[in-house]
């Protein structure tokens, strides 16, 4: 009788492992490549943007076999990626992300913080564009802490952290410094009595 295959996700198995056993390796297998092969602390530690995604894919492929060698040694067999799907029935799906700008393009970011005399124009190259857990998308200028803004700022003009306002261009953020720096004008009118001024025909 065929043995039935165990059909759950790579990220499953490897936590399954690690209750029942002292795993310190991990080789991860397809068809006859070794897609990883390593210390599984390394496989999950390394940080590097390219690794993140990388694991992240592997970690949601289906298990097909797997092997325990010497209470230490995982070995995982796991399926084909799934075709990727095409960017048409993506948006059919509901799928698809559009956003207004990509990596590598230039953000131009205003602090509107009253207490700041000398307002100027940042610019902001893009690095990396995140999607949080929550849906929340974040454009970045370094993979740690540098968020220039989330996506939500610059579609709906919302203030980043209630203190920046971004823009696409850098002529919409020239314009907008514009017009916060024009001082409003203060008209002091003293009228008489018997007078009317049309303020309308004021300059």
């Amino acid at each position: 009788m065929k043995k039935q295959k165990d059909i759950y996700k790579v990220k499953k198995a490897i936590n399954e492992a690690k209750e029942k056993y002292d795993i310190t390796h991990l080789t991860i297998i397809c068809g006859y490549k070794a897609l990883y092969s390593g210390l599984i602390d390394n496989f999950f530690s390394n940080c590097d943007i390219n690794m993140v995604v990388y694991r992240n894919e592997l970690l949601e492929r289906e298990v097909i076999g797997k092997d325990i060698l010497n209470n230490n040694k995982l070995f995982l067999f796991i399926s084909e990626a799934e075709r990727p799907i095409k960017s048409e029935d993506a948006e059919e799906q509901g799928l698809l992300l559009r956003l207004p700008c990509k990596v590598g393009d230039t953000l131009y970011r205003i602090d509107i913080d009253d207490k700041i005399e000398n307002i100027e124009i940042e610019p902001f190259i893009i690095e990396y564009i995140v999607i949080c857990e929550n849906g929340n998308v974040l454009f970045k200028y370094d993979a740690y802490d540098g968020v220039i803004c989330h996506l939500e700022n610059i579609i709906t003009d919302k203030p980043y952290l209630d203190d920046y306002r971004v823009f696409l261009t850098q002529e919409e953020a020239e314009l907008a410094l514009k017009l916060m720096k024009k001082p409003e004008k203060l008209i002091t009118l003293t009228i008489g009595s018997n007078d009317y001024i049309n303020p309308f025909d004021m300059k």
